[in-house]
Protein backbone atom coordinates (compact mmCIF):
# COMPACT_ATOMS: atom_id res chain seq x y z
CA UNK A 1 0.00 0.00 0.00
CA UNK A 2 3.08 2.14 -0.03
CA UNK A 3 2.85 3.06 -3.36
CA UNK A 4 -0.65 4.30 -2.62
CA UNK A 5 -0.05 6.76 -0.43
CA UNK A 6 2.69 8.35 -2.66
CA UNK A 7 0.40 8.58 -5.48
CA UNK A 8 -1.83 10.49 -3.45
CA UNK A 9 0.99 12.25 -1.90
CA UNK A 10 1.99 13.20 -5.82
CA UNK A 11 -1.68 13.80 -6.32
CA UNK A 12 -2.04 16.42 -3.67
CA UNK A 13 1.17 18.47 -3.96
CA UNK A 14 0.88 20.64 -6.29
CA UNK A 15 -3.46 21.71 -4.45
CA UNK A 16 -0.96 22.74 -1.41
CA UNK A 17 1.80 24.87 -3.88
CA UNK A 18 -0.90 26.89 -5.69
CA UNK A 19 -2.88 27.56 -1.72
CA UNK A 20 -0.63 30.69 -1.56
CA UNK A 21 -0.70 34.22 -3.34
CA UNK A 22 2.39 36.98 -4.29
CA UNK A 23 1.79 39.28 -1.13
CA UNK A 24 2.57 43.65 -1.28
CA UNK A 25 4.47 44.61 1.69
CA UNK A 26 3.33 48.06 2.85
CA UNK A 27 5.74 50.46 2.77
CA UNK A 28 6.48 52.93 6.13
CA UNK A 29 5.42 55.80 4.67
CA UNK A 30 8.38 56.90 5.97
CA UNK A 31 12.02 58.61 3.84
CA UNK A 32 14.97 57.71 5.46
CA UNK A 33 19.00 57.47 4.94
CA UNK A 34 22.40 59.55 5.66
CA UNK A 35 23.07 58.76 1.69
CA UNK A 36 19.79 60.20 0.20
CA UNK A 37 16.01 59.36 0.96
CA UNK A 38 14.73 56.17 0.71
CA UNK A 39 11.57 54.66 1.24
CA UNK A 40 11.26 51.93 3.95
CA UNK A 41 9.28 48.97 5.50
CA UNK A 42 8.62 47.85 8.94
CA UNK A 43 9.16 44.75 10.19
CA UNK A 44 8.43 43.34 14.10
CA UNK A 45 11.06 41.42 15.79
CA UNK A 46 11.25 39.92 19.10
CA UNK A 47 9.48 39.58 22.36
CA UNK A 48 8.36 42.27 23.55
CA UNK A 49 7.47 42.89 19.71
CA UNK A 50 10.24 45.93 19.05
CA UNK A 51 9.77 47.69 15.40
CA UNK A 52 12.18 48.78 13.20
CA UNK A 53 12.46 50.51 9.69
CA UNK A 54 14.31 48.26 7.16
CA UNK A 55 15.41 48.54 3.01
CA UNK A 56 14.90 45.55 0.89
CA UNK A 57 18.45 44.29 0.10
CA UNK A 58 19.11 42.05 -3.41
CA UNK A 59 22.34 40.66 -2.46
CA UNK A 60 22.84 37.15 -3.48
CA UNK A 61 25.42 36.55 -0.64
CA UNK A 62 24.20 38.92 2.00
CA UNK A 63 20.61 39.72 2.21
CA UNK A 64 19.35 36.33 3.19
CA UNK A 65 18.21 37.43 6.34
CA UNK A 66 17.29 40.56 7.85
CA UNK A 67 19.48 42.87 9.06
CA UNK A 68 18.67 45.17 12.03
CA UNK A 69 20.53 47.97 13.95
CA UNK A 70 21.72 47.20 17.46
CA UNK A 71 22.04 50.31 20.38
CA UNK A 72 25.62 50.19 19.76
CA UNK A 73 24.61 51.63 16.61
CA UNK A 74 24.07 54.85 18.06
CA UNK A 75 26.99 55.19 20.70
CA UNK A 76 30.55 56.08 19.87
CA UNK A 77 31.26 57.60 16.75
CA UNK A 78 27.51 57.80 16.13
CA UNK A 79 26.37 59.38 20.05
CA UNK A 80 26.38 63.11 18.79
CA UNK A 81 23.89 62.57 15.99
CA UNK A 82 20.56 64.08 16.62
CA UNK A 83 17.92 61.60 16.42
CA UNK A 84 20.24 58.96 15.72
CA UNK A 85 17.43 55.88 16.07
CA UNK A 86 15.16 57.56 14.32
CA UNK A 87 16.84 57.60 11.03
CA UNK A 88 18.45 54.84 11.28
CA UNK A 89 14.69 53.08 11.11
CA UNK A 90 15.23 52.39 15.23
CA UNK A 91 16.87 50.25 17.34
CA UNK A 92 16.81 46.48 17.79
CA UNK A 93 18.05 45.42 21.41
CA UNK A 94 18.18 41.91 21.36
CA UNK A 95 19.16 41.64 25.30
CA UNK A 96 15.95 42.74 25.58
CA UNK A 97 13.98 40.02 23.65
CA UNK A 98 12.74 37.11 25.64
CA UNK A 99 12.87 34.77 22.35
CA UNK A 100 16.29 35.89 21.36
CA UNK A 101 18.77 32.93 20.55
CA UNK A 102 22.57 33.16 19.86
CA UNK A 103 23.63 31.21 17.15
CA UNK A 104 24.23 28.33 19.78
CA UNK A 105 23.86 27.97 23.55
CA UNK A 106 25.79 29.86 25.70
CA UNK A 107 27.76 31.38 22.57
CA UNK A 108 27.12 35.41 21.66
CA UNK A 109 29.85 36.91 19.49
CA UNK A 110 30.81 38.61 16.57
CA UNK A 111 31.07 37.25 12.90
CA UNK A 112 31.94 39.10 9.98
CA UNK A 113 28.82 39.73 7.66
CA UNK A 114 29.14 38.02 4.70
CA UNK A 115 29.26 40.69 2.11
CA UNK A 116 31.48 39.16 -0.85
CA UNK A 117 30.43 42.40 -3.49
CA UNK A 118 30.17 44.95 -0.62
CA UNK A 119 33.17 43.57 0.34
CA UNK A 120 34.53 44.46 -3.39
CA UNK A 121 33.50 48.20 -2.62
CA UNK A 122 34.86 49.10 0.80
CA UNK A 123 31.81 47.99 2.21
CA UNK A 124 32.63 45.56 5.72
CA UNK A 125 30.77 45.15 8.95
CA UNK A 126 30.58 42.50 11.75
CA UNK A 127 27.65 41.47 13.47
CA UNK A 128 25.77 39.21 16.45
CA UNK A 129 23.53 36.24 14.57
CA UNK A 130 20.79 34.99 16.12
CA UNK A 131 17.31 33.50 16.52
CA UNK A 132 14.09 35.02 17.00
CA UNK A 133 10.53 35.49 16.11
CA UNK A 134 9.80 38.14 12.86
CA UNK A 135 6.49 39.34 10.93
CA UNK A 136 6.45 41.39 8.25
CA UNK A 137 4.88 44.93 8.90
CA UNK A 138 3.60 46.45 11.81
CA UNK A 139 1.88 44.15 14.32
CA UNK A 140 -1.78 43.54 13.20
CA UNK A 141 -0.75 44.50 9.30
CA UNK A 142 -1.62 40.47 8.78
CA UNK A 143 1.35 39.98 7.19
CA UNK A 144 3.86 36.52 7.60
CA UNK A 145 4.88 35.84 10.80
CA UNK A 146 8.07 33.60 11.08
CA UNK A 147 9.36 31.49 14.77
CA UNK A 148 13.06 31.16 14.98
CA UNK A 149 14.31 33.74 12.17
CA UNK A 150 18.31 33.82 11.88
CA UNK A 151 18.53 37.74 12.39
CA UNK A 152 21.92 39.55 11.99
CA UNK A 153 22.42 42.91 14.71
CA UNK A 154 25.40 45.11 13.67
CA UNK A 155 25.99 48.56 14.10
CA UNK A 156 28.40 49.46 11.05
CA UNK A 157 27.62 52.91 9.33
CA UNK A 158 28.38 51.30 5.59
CA UNK A 159 25.18 50.46 5.39
CA UNK A 160 23.28 53.00 8.07
CA UNK A 161 19.84 51.67 7.31
CA UNK A 162 19.19 47.68 7.91
CA UNK A 163 18.00 45.70 5.24
CA UNK A 164 15.35 42.98 4.70
CA UNK A 165 17.23 40.45 2.49
CA UNK A 166 15.34 38.91 -0.60
CA UNK A 167 17.81 36.11 -1.12
CA UNK A 168 16.90 32.66 -0.79
CA UNK A 169 19.82 30.83 -0.14
CA UNK A 170 20.82 28.88 2.88
CA UNK A 171 23.07 29.56 5.83
CA UNK A 172 25.36 27.94 7.68
CA UNK A 173 27.87 28.71 10.67
CA UNK A 174 31.44 27.17 10.69
CA UNK A 175 30.93 25.46 14.11
CA UNK A 176 27.49 23.68 12.15
CA UNK A 177 27.21 21.73 9.27
CA UNK A 178 23.32 22.35 9.32
CA UNK A 179 21.89 24.36 6.54
CA UNK A 180 19.77 27.52 8.12
CA UNK A 181 16.83 28.53 5.52
CA UNK A 182 16.77 32.07 4.37
CA UNK A 183 13.98 34.45 4.94
CA UNK A 184 12.78 33.83 1.38
CA UNK A 185 13.37 30.27 2.27
CA UNK A 186 10.90 29.68 5.46
CA UNK A 187 8.29 32.08 3.93
CA UNK A 188 7.95 29.53 1.22
CA UNK A 189 8.39 26.74 3.51
CA UNK A 190 5.16 27.56 5.46
CA UNK A 191 3.49 28.22 2.29
CA UNK A 192 3.28 32.19 2.90
CA UNK A 193 4.41 32.91 -0.20
CA UNK A 194 4.36 30.22 -3.41
CA UNK A 195 7.54 30.64 -4.79
CA UNK A 196 11.27 32.20 -4.04
CA UNK A 197 10.68 35.13 -6.00
CA UNK A 198 10.60 38.74 -5.74
CA UNK A 199 9.77 42.34 -7.35
CA UNK A 200 10.90 45.59 -6.16
CA UNK A 201 11.39 49.54 -6.85
CA UNK A 202 12.89 51.93 -4.52
CA UNK A 203 10.10 54.87 -4.78
CA UNK A 204 10.88 58.38 -5.90
CA UNK A 205 11.39 60.80 -3.46
CA UNK A 206 11.89 63.56 -5.18
CA UNK A 207 8.31 63.67 -7.37
CA UNK A 208 6.21 66.61 -6.13
CA UNK A 209 4.72 64.26 -4.33
CA UNK A 210 6.70 61.36 -3.47
CA UNK A 211 5.71 57.74 -4.28
CA UNK A 212 6.77 54.94 -1.51
CA UNK A 213 9.05 52.61 -2.99
CA UNK A 214 7.12 48.45 -3.88
CA UNK A 215 8.30 45.32 -2.54
CA UNK A 216 6.03 42.16 -3.41
CA UNK A 217 7.18 38.67 -2.17
CA UNK A 218 6.15 35.71 -4.35
CA UNK A 219 5.53 37.12 -7.36
CA UNK A 220 5.67 41.29 -8.59
CA UNK A 221 3.50 44.16 -8.50
CA UNK A 222 1.63 44.66 -12.35
CA UNK A 223 0.77 48.36 -11.22
CA UNK A 224 4.46 49.72 -10.76
CA UNK A 225 5.99 48.22 -14.14
CA UNK A 226 5.95 49.91 -17.87
CA UNK A 227 5.32 47.19 -19.74
CA UNK A 228 6.39 48.57 -22.97
CA UNK A 229 9.59 49.42 -21.77
CA UNK A 230 10.38 45.92 -20.15
CA UNK A 231 13.52 43.57 -20.74
CA UNK A 232 12.19 40.04 -20.16
CA UNK A 233 13.85 36.65 -18.93
CA UNK A 234 17.50 37.69 -18.23
CA UNK A 235 19.36 34.11 -17.56
CA UNK A 236 20.95 34.81 -13.96
CA UNK A 237 24.90 35.10 -13.99
CA UNK A 238 26.53 31.79 -13.39
CA UNK A 239 28.62 33.50 -10.50
CA UNK A 240 26.05 32.56 -7.70
CA UNK A 241 27.01 36.09 -5.90
CA UNK A 242 26.56 38.15 -8.88
CA UNK A 243 23.64 36.69 -10.45
CA UNK A 244 21.61 40.34 -11.19
CA UNK A 245 23.99 41.19 -14.20
CA UNK A 246 22.93 43.21 -17.08
CA UNK A 247 24.67 44.87 -20.14
CA UNK A 248 24.89 48.16 -20.26
CA UNK A 249 25.58 49.19 -23.79
CA UNK A 250 24.80 52.90 -23.34
CA UNK A 251 24.35 56.30 -21.04
CA UNK A 252 22.80 58.94 -23.24
CA UNK A 253 21.55 62.42 -22.19
CA UNK A 254 19.46 65.43 -23.71
CA UNK A 255 17.22 65.19 -26.55
CA UNK A 256 20.80 64.53 -29.09
CA UNK A 257 21.59 61.52 -27.19
CA UNK A 258 24.76 62.87 -26.30
CA UNK A 259 26.66 59.55 -25.00
CA UNK A 260 28.63 59.26 -21.66
CA UNK A 261 29.61 55.67 -22.10
CA UNK A 262 32.55 56.19 -24.26
CA UNK A 263 33.56 52.57 -23.75
CA UNK A 264 32.45 48.75 -25.15
CA UNK A 265 29.36 47.60 -23.09
CA UNK A 266 29.84 46.17 -19.86
CA UNK A 267 28.35 44.07 -17.85
CA UNK A 268 27.13 45.17 -14.53
CA UNK A 269 25.49 44.13 -11.36
CA UNK A 270 22.28 45.42 -9.95
CA UNK A 271 22.43 45.52 -6.16
CA UNK A 272 20.19 47.71 -3.78
CA UNK A 273 22.47 47.15 -0.86
CA UNK A 274 24.80 49.66 -2.42
CA UNK A 275 23.53 53.26 -2.93
CA UNK A 276 25.28 54.83 -5.76
CA UNK A 277 26.61 53.95 -9.66
CA UNK A 278 29.78 52.28 -10.05
CA UNK A 279 31.03 52.62 -13.57
CA UNK A 280 34.44 52.95 -15.24
CA UNK A 281 36.63 55.88 -14.94
CA UNK A 282 36.39 57.02 -18.35
CA UNK A 283 32.41 57.00 -17.77
CA UNK A 284 32.82 59.22 -14.52
CA UNK A 285 35.59 61.19 -16.54
CA UNK A 286 32.83 62.34 -19.09
CA UNK A 287 29.90 62.93 -16.23
CA UNK A 288 32.71 65.37 -14.63
CA UNK A 289 33.17 67.02 -17.72
CA UNK A 290 29.88 67.18 -18.95
CA UNK A 291 28.05 68.65 -15.60
CA UNK A 292 30.84 70.18 -13.83
CA UNK A 293 31.46 67.56 -11.11
CA UNK A 294 33.96 67.86 -8.76
CA UNK A 295 35.76 64.61 -6.84
CA UNK A 296 36.22 65.25 -2.82
CA UNK A 297 39.05 63.05 -2.01
CA UNK A 298 38.14 63.70 2.13
CA UNK A 299 34.23 62.60 1.36
CA UNK A 300 35.06 60.60 -1.17
CA UNK A 301 31.98 61.56 -3.01
CA UNK A 302 31.26 63.72 -6.14
CA UNK A 303 29.98 66.58 -3.90
CA UNK A 304 27.52 69.36 -5.50
CA UNK A 305 28.06 73.30 -4.66
CA UNK A 306 24.88 75.49 -5.24
CA UNK A 307 26.34 77.04 -8.34
CA UNK A 308 26.48 73.32 -9.89
CA UNK A 309 22.91 72.31 -8.40
CA UNK A 310 21.11 75.53 -10.35
CA UNK A 311 22.95 74.63 -13.19
CA UNK A 312 22.25 71.31 -13.56
CA UNK A 313 18.28 71.70 -12.18
CA UNK A 314 17.47 74.58 -14.88
CA UNK A 315 19.23 72.25 -17.42
CA UNK A 316 17.54 69.02 -16.27
CA UNK A 317 19.00 66.42 -18.12
CA UNK A 318 17.07 62.69 -18.12
CA UNK A 319 20.03 60.23 -18.28
CA UNK A 320 18.95 56.82 -20.52
CA UNK A 321 20.70 53.48 -19.48
CA UNK A 322 20.02 51.45 -22.77
CA UNK A 323 20.38 47.68 -20.83
CA UNK A 324 20.43 43.86 -22.39
CA UNK A 325 20.93 40.62 -21.86
CA UNK A 326 24.48 39.76 -21.74
CA UNK A 327 23.56 36.33 -22.93
CA UNK A 328 21.88 38.10 -26.08
CA UNK A 329 23.57 41.75 -26.27
CA UNK A 330 22.08 41.91 -29.60
CA UNK A 331 18.67 40.85 -28.95
CA UNK A 332 15.78 42.80 -27.05
CA UNK A 333 16.89 45.95 -24.62
CA UNK A 334 15.05 48.17 -22.31
CA UNK A 335 16.09 51.80 -22.16
CA UNK A 336 15.76 53.03 -17.89
CA UNK A 337 15.19 56.82 -17.71
CA UNK A 338 16.78 58.70 -14.69
CA UNK A 339 15.87 62.58 -14.60
CA UNK A 340 18.52 64.38 -12.70
CA UNK A 341 16.17 64.83 -9.41
CA UNK A 342 16.60 61.26 -8.80
CA UNK A 343 20.34 61.67 -8.50
CA UNK A 344 20.34 64.74 -6.52
CA UNK A 345 20.95 62.94 -3.41
CA UNK A 346 21.58 64.40 0.25
CA UNK A 347 24.75 63.32 2.40
CA UNK A 348 24.51 63.90 6.24
CA UNK A 349 25.72 62.41 9.15
CA UNK A 350 27.75 60.45 9.60
CA UNK A 351 28.44 60.40 5.99
CA UNK A 352 29.54 63.89 5.55
CA UNK A 353 28.64 65.61 8.87
CA UNK A 354 28.30 68.77 7.79
CA UNK A 355 25.48 68.05 4.97
CA UNK A 356 25.95 68.56 1.21
CA UNK A 357 24.39 67.48 -2.30
CA UNK A 358 26.31 65.22 -3.55
CA UNK A 359 25.45 63.00 -6.89
CA UNK A 360 26.01 59.20 -6.33
CA UNK A 361 28.54 58.08 -9.12
CA UNK A 362 31.87 56.48 -8.18
CA UNK A 363 34.97 55.29 -10.02
CA UNK A 364 34.98 51.44 -10.66
CA UNK A 365 38.92 50.24 -10.70
CA UNK A 366 38.26 47.23 -12.57
CA UNK A 367 34.84 45.26 -13.95
CA UNK A 368 34.37 43.16 -10.25
CA UNK A 369 33.07 47.03 -9.14
CA UNK A 370 30.54 47.77 -12.13
CA UNK A 371 27.30 48.02 -10.09
CA UNK A 372 23.84 49.79 -10.88
CA UNK A 373 23.01 50.30 -6.79
CA UNK A 374 19.93 52.01 -5.16
CA UNK A 375 20.14 55.15 -7.12
CA UNK A 376 19.20 53.44 -10.29
CA UNK A 377 16.85 51.29 -9.00
CA UNK A 378 14.40 54.92 -8.08
CA UNK A 379 14.01 54.66 -11.92
CA UNK A 380 13.76 50.82 -12.68
CA UNK A 381 11.53 47.44 -10.98
CA UNK A 382 13.21 44.39 -10.92
CA UNK A 383 11.94 41.06 -10.79
CA UNK A 384 13.95 38.08 -9.66
CA UNK A 385 12.58 34.50 -10.19
CA UNK A 386 14.69 32.18 -8.39
CA UNK A 387 12.87 29.05 -9.57
CA UNK A 388 13.40 29.85 -13.26
CA UNK A 389 17.18 31.34 -12.55
CA UNK A 390 16.31 34.66 -14.17
CA UNK A 391 14.98 38.21 -13.60
CA UNK A 392 13.68 41.26 -15.32
CA UNK A 393 14.35 44.71 -15.73
CA UNK A 394 11.36 47.49 -16.56
CA UNK A 395 10.94 51.17 -16.27
CA UNK A 396 9.18 52.21 -12.79
CA UNK A 397 6.05 53.61 -12.94
CA UNK A 398 4.63 55.92 -10.24
CA UNK A 399 1.07 55.57 -9.82
CA UNK A 400 -0.69 58.00 -7.66
CA UNK A 401 -2.43 55.77 -5.87
CA UNK A 402 -0.21 53.95 -4.85
CA UNK A 403 -2.16 51.50 -2.51
CA UNK A 404 -4.00 49.98 -5.71
CA UNK A 405 -1.73 47.12 -6.58
CA UNK A 406 -2.21 44.87 -9.23
CA UNK A 407 0.02 41.61 -7.72
CA UNK A 408 0.82 38.89 -10.48
CA UNK A 409 1.87 35.76 -8.59
CA UNK A 410 5.27 33.70 -9.74
CA UNK A 411 6.00 30.10 -8.67
CA UNK A 412 2.97 27.17 -7.96
CA UNK A 413 0.66 28.90 -10.31
CA UNK A 414 -2.15 26.90 -11.60
CA UNK A 415 -2.48 25.37 -15.10
CA UNK A 416 -4.48 28.17 -17.50
CA UNK A 417 -8.11 27.88 -17.82
CA UNK A 418 -8.50 25.96 -14.33
CA UNK A 419 -9.08 27.58 -10.99
CA UNK A 420 -8.01 26.33 -7.52
CA UNK A 421 -11.52 24.80 -6.92
CA UNK A 422 -11.04 23.12 -10.35
CA UNK A 423 -7.67 21.73 -9.69
CA UNK A 424 -8.53 20.37 -6.08
CA UNK A 425 -11.24 18.82 -7.51
CA UNK A 426 -9.13 16.82 -10.39
CA UNK A 427 -6.83 16.07 -7.32
CA UNK A 428 -9.59 14.59 -4.92
CA UNK A 429 -10.91 12.65 -7.89
CA UNK A 430 -7.54 11.45 -8.83
CA UNK A 431 -6.97 10.13 -5.64
CA UNK A 432 -10.73 8.53 -5.26
CA UNK A 433 -10.21 6.34 -8.55
CA UNK A 434 -6.86 5.35 -7.43
CA UNK A 435 -8.12 4.06 -4.60
CA UNK A 436 -11.18 2.39 -5.55
CA UNK A 437 -8.84 1.02 -8.69
CA UNK A 438 -5.65 -0.43 -6.17
CA UNK A 439 -8.75 -1.60 -3.82
CA UNK A 440 -10.70 -3.38 -6.44
CA UNK A 441 -7.23 -4.64 -7.74
CA UNK A 442 -6.01 -5.72 -4.20
CA UNK A 443 -9.14 -7.94 -3.88
CA UNK A 444 -8.93 -9.37 -7.06
CA UNK A 445 -5.40 -10.79 -6.23
CA UNK A 446 -6.40 -12.37 -2.81
CA UNK A 447 -9.01 -14.24 -4.60
CA UNK A 448 -6.93 -15.53 -7.33
CA UNK A 449 -4.62 -16.43 -4.11
CA UNK A 450 -7.55 -18.14 -2.62
CA UNK A 451 -8.41 -20.37 -5.01
CA UNK A 452 -5.08 -21.24 -6.43
CA UNK A 453 -4.15 -21.94 -2.56
CA UNK A 454 -6.76 -25.24 -2.70
CA UNK A 455 -5.12 -26.97 -5.51
CA UNK A 456 -1.15 -26.67 -4.26
CA UNK A 457 0.06 -29.17 -2.05
CA UNK A 458 2.51 -28.14 0.17
CA UNK A 459 5.68 -29.03 -1.52
CA UNK A 460 4.11 -27.35 -4.56
CA UNK A 461 3.90 -24.27 -2.09
CA UNK A 462 6.96 -24.12 -0.99
CA UNK A 463 8.54 -24.01 -4.36
CA UNK A 464 5.79 -21.44 -5.93
CA UNK A 465 6.91 -19.20 -2.72
CA UNK A 466 11.15 -19.62 -2.92
CA UNK A 467 10.10 -19.29 -7.22
CA UNK A 468 8.21 -15.53 -6.20
CA UNK A 469 11.26 -14.48 -3.10
CA UNK A 470 13.51 -15.28 -5.86
CA UNK A 471 11.71 -12.95 -8.00
CA UNK A 472 11.05 -10.41 -5.68
CA UNK A 473 14.91 -10.33 -4.64
CA UNK A 474 15.86 -10.07 -8.98
CA UNK A 475 13.41 -7.12 -8.56
CA UNK A 476 14.89 -5.40 -5.59
CA UNK A 477 18.18 -5.59 -7.06
CA UNK A 478 17.35 -4.17 -10.44
CA UNK A 479 15.30 -1.43 -9.24
CA UNK A 480 17.30 -0.02 -5.73
CA UNK A 481 18.35 3.06 -7.41
CA UNK A 482 14.34 3.77 -7.80
CA UNK A 483 13.70 3.16 -3.91
CA UNK A 484 12.65 6.33 -1.68
CA UNK A 485 14.38 7.07 1.36
CA UNK A 486 13.86 9.70 3.77
CA UNK A 487 16.66 11.44 5.99
CA UNK A 488 16.04 13.90 8.29
CA UNK A 489 16.78 17.67 7.62
CA UNK A 490 16.92 20.33 9.88
CA UNK A 491 14.00 23.13 9.76
CA UNK A 492 14.05 26.05 11.81
CA UNK A 493 10.36 27.55 12.44
CA UNK A 494 8.80 24.39 11.49
CA UNK A 495 7.07 21.64 13.28
CA UNK A 496 8.65 18.70 12.06
CA UNK A 497 11.53 17.53 10.19
CA UNK A 498 11.57 17.36 6.29
CA UNK A 499 12.19 14.23 4.57
CA UNK A 500 13.59 14.11 1.14
CA UNK A 501 12.75 12.21 -1.87
CA UNK A 502 15.91 10.22 -3.04
CA UNK A 503 16.37 7.89 -5.68
CA UNK A 504 17.43 10.14 -8.64
CA UNK A 505 20.19 12.62 -8.58
CA UNK A 506 18.65 16.16 -7.51
CA UNK A 507 19.62 19.26 -9.55
CA UNK A 508 22.77 20.39 -8.88
CA UNK A 509 24.94 23.64 -9.52
CA UNK A 510 26.84 22.99 -12.82
CA UNK A 511 30.67 23.54 -13.04
CA UNK A 512 30.39 27.79 -13.58
CA UNK A 513 28.11 27.44 -10.94
CA UNK A 514 24.09 28.22 -11.78
CA UNK A 515 21.81 27.69 -9.11
CA UNK A 516 19.17 25.02 -10.06
CA UNK A 517 16.60 24.03 -6.91
CA UNK A 518 15.16 20.76 -5.30
CA UNK A 519 11.63 20.38 -3.73
CA UNK A 520 11.88 18.48 -0.80
CA UNK A 521 9.17 15.46 0.36
CA UNK A 522 6.83 17.81 2.14
CA UNK A 523 7.59 20.54 -0.49
CA UNK A 524 9.76 22.65 1.28
CA UNK A 525 12.13 24.88 -0.99
CA UNK A 526 15.60 23.79 -0.45
CA UNK A 527 19.09 24.80 -2.90
CA UNK A 528 21.50 22.43 -3.87
CA UNK A 529 24.89 23.38 -5.24
CA UNK A 530 28.63 22.70 -5.00
CA UNK A 531 29.32 26.59 -4.14
CA UNK A 532 30.04 27.80 -0.69
CA UNK A 533 31.38 30.99 1.24
CA UNK A 534 32.86 31.86 4.49
CA UNK A 535 33.46 34.93 5.75
CA UNK A 536 33.08 38.06 3.54
CA UNK A 537 32.49 34.79 0.96
CA UNK A 538 35.55 33.50 -0.01
CA UNK A 539 34.83 30.53 -2.18
CA UNK A 540 35.24 27.79 -0.69
CA UNK A 541 35.71 24.38 -3.28
CA UNK A 542 33.04 21.08 -2.45
CA UNK A 543 31.72 18.26 -3.60
CA UNK A 544 28.88 18.56 -5.65
CA UNK A 545 25.69 17.80 -3.98
CA UNK A 546 26.13 19.90 -0.29
CA UNK A 547 23.22 22.43 0.56
CA UNK A 548 24.36 25.86 -0.83
CA UNK A 549 25.01 28.09 2.13
CA UNK A 550 27.49 30.82 2.81
CA UNK A 551 28.78 30.14 6.30
CA UNK A 552 30.26 32.53 8.92
CA UNK A 553 33.08 32.39 11.10
CA UNK A 554 33.89 34.22 14.11
CA UNK A 555 36.33 37.54 14.61
CA UNK A 556 37.24 36.48 18.20
CA UNK A 557 35.88 39.55 18.98
CA UNK A 558 33.07 39.71 21.94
Amino acid sequence: MASVSLAIFLLGGPVAAVSSKAISIPPSEFFIGDDGRWSTFWVTLGTPRQSVQLLPGTSATAANMPWVIQPEGCTGANANITDCASIRGGLFARNQSTSWLADSPGKDVLYSLVTYEENILGLYGTAYYGFDNIQLGLVGSGMPIIGKQLIAAYQSNDWFVGYLGLSPYAFNFSTSDAPIPSLIGNLVNQSAIPGPSWGYTAGAAYLETPVYGSLTLGGYDKARIDSRNTLHDVPFSPDISRDLVVQLLSITYDSEGTTLLSTEPISIFIDSMVTELWLPVTVCQQFEKAFNLTWNDTASLYLIDDFVHATLAAHNPTFQFKLSSPSNISGPLVSISIPYAALDLTASAPLYPSGSRYFPLKQAQNSTQYTLGRAFLQAAYVTADYDKQSFSVAQALFPIDWKAVDLVTLGGSPAPGLSKAAIAGIAVGGATVLIFLVLITVWLIRKRRRRQQGHLSAATAGETQATLDAAEEHYNDKHDSHELKGSPAQQYGGKHDSYELRGSPAPQYDPRGSLLSELSADGRYQHRGSARCELAGTPVNEMPGSSTIFELRETGER
